[in-house]
This record gives structure tokens, C-alpha cells and sequence, in this order.
């Protein structure tokens, strides 16, 4: 997997997608910037082997940079493992009024053996307040069912690569939410125009819900690869048009 010592971003219609490092992303962010961050981060459980899912994540610094970034009256919204929720929970309390748990339940999870099926994640929404939330999912409930990500719209590693395969390590990205899932949070929390960042954007589904729902976005990763495919992938639909504007892809040195 190829990461980049810089940075290298490419415009796209209502946002950025920038390949570079989360930590530098957040930490060089402007205060107050933000009306929501929604976010995957890694889960640090060596989810289909990935290294980049073996390391222990600094959520102390996220937590507080989360705050910094977004505005008083936007929105935090973290997936995360269960092992992590406990540390997530203490390090987002610090600085929002308010934290509520949320599950995204999988209607066809992967079987796991002779136990219970693995069938729930969970996150948090931090929020104040004077936090925006859609007037109109007024009494949603804060779980969201749907199956995982498949069909045309999972993104697969080259066919090549994947004869080479078991058949759960030919997706291009192993966590890959629904897209049903991110445009329904991306409704609850932001309005049309809202600016929405994500600082793991994998294969860059925030980035495509808030493209189709009208909002502003700048999504990041770190990986070229899934950089690449999620560019394509939210360029797709217009890749005619967006020629010249992919062409502008360059080196910065800030986010």
C-alpha cells in the first residue's frame, strides 16, 4: 500500500479529495471551520490484515481537534470499535455537551463461527446544544439497518489481483460503508451548503453522500490507492465534464 510524503489533492464539483496524513490534515485545520465531521477511523483490530489497522490511534488528539475544527453549532459523528468506544466516550465528553451512541446493524454479516454473529458497529455523535439537527428526521432513532456494501457499488481490487484471493480480501477496501448509511447521517446532521470534512475517508463515501446531497465537503486519506478509486469513483458520473479539473491535481504543503 503507497502513502505520500506530501500532499496531493484534486478538485472536484463541491469538494476536495486530498491524499495526506490525518494527523497533519486535522492539526493545520482552521478553528471553527467545520459544520460536521463524520468519519471511519481505524478500528486498531487488524480488520482483513491491514497494517494500517494494527496501529493504536492517538484519539486523545482527535478528540480535541474534532472540537477545535468544527463549529460550535456542527456536528462530530465517529465510527468506532468496541474496544475503542470506552476511550472515544471519555476524550469526546471533555469538550461536547452532549454524547449519544449509535449502531449501524449489517442485515448480512459475515458468519463467525460456532458464536454470535458479529452483526453491529457503533459510533458516537457529539454534539452542543445549539447543534444542528435536521428538523425533519426529528425522532429518528439512533440505529441504522442496512446490508454491508455490495453490488456495483463495493470497489474490488483489479481482477488480476484478486484470482490471486479468498473471497473476503478482494474488496478494495475492507470497511467500505453503505452509501445509504453516510447520506442518511449527512441528512440528520447537516443542511444543503454545509461544509462536511473527513479526515479517513477510505474510498471517499462521505465525500460521494455529500455530492449527491448538496453539501460542500473535503474528504482525506492517506492511502494512494484508495485515493485513486475514490476519486474516480465520485468523478464517475461526470467524468467527461471534470476532465480538465482532474488535471489539476498538485502538491500542497497545507490542507
Amino acid at each position: 500500500m503507497k502513502h505520500l510524503p506530501g500532499v496531493l489533492f484534486s478538485p472536484v464539483s463541491g469538494g476536495i479529495l486530498s491524499c495526506h496524513d490525518a494527523y497533519h490534515f486535522i492539526s493545520s485545520a482552521a478553528t471553527h471551520w467545520a459544520d460536521a465531521i463524520i468519519t471511519d477511523p481505524p478500528y486498531e483490530i487488524g480488520v482483513a490484515g491491514e497494517s494500517w489497522d494494527q496501529v493504536e490511534l492517538n484519539i486523545p488528539f482527535f478528540a480535541y481537534h474534532f472540537h477545535r475544527t468544527v463549529k460550535p453549532t456542527g456536528n462530530v459523528f465517529v465510527f468506532c470499535s468496541d474496544r475503542q468506544f470506552g476511550r472515544w466516550y471519555d476524550c469526546l465528553n471533555e469538550y461536547f455537551d452532549n454524547i449519544t451512541k449509535f449502531a449501524w446493524h449489517s442485515t448480512n454479516p459475515l458468519p463467525r463461527g460456532k458464536r454470535f454473529i458479529s452483526s453491529i458497529e457503533f459510533a458516537l455523535h457529539a454534539f452542543n446544544a445549539e447543534s444542528y439537527f435536521n428538523p425533519d428526521k426529528k425522532g429518528a432513532h439512533n440505529f441504522f439497518e442496512s446490508g454491508r456494501t455490495g453490488g456495483s457499488e463495493r470497489l474490488m481490487k483489479p481482477e488480476a489481483e484478486r484470482a490471486k484471493l479468498n473471497k473476503g480480501q478482494k474488496s478494495l477496501h475492507p470497511t467500505q460503508k453503505p452509501l445509504s448509511l453516510m447520506k442518511y447521517l449527512v441528512e440528520c446532521l447537516t443542511t444543503p451548503g454545509d461544509f462536511v470534512i473527513d479526515p479517513f475517508s477510505g474510498v471517499f463515501s462521505t465525500a460521494v453522500a455529500c455530492k449527491e446531497l448538496g453539501r460542500d465537503y473535503w474528504g482525506t486519506e492517506y492511502y494512494l490507492e484508495y485515493w485513486d478509486a475514490g476519486r474516480e469513483r465520485i468523478n464517475a458520473p461526470h467524468r467527461k465534464s471534470q476532465k480538465n479539473e482532474l488535471k489539476k491535481a498538485r502538491t500542497i504543503s497545507e490542507p
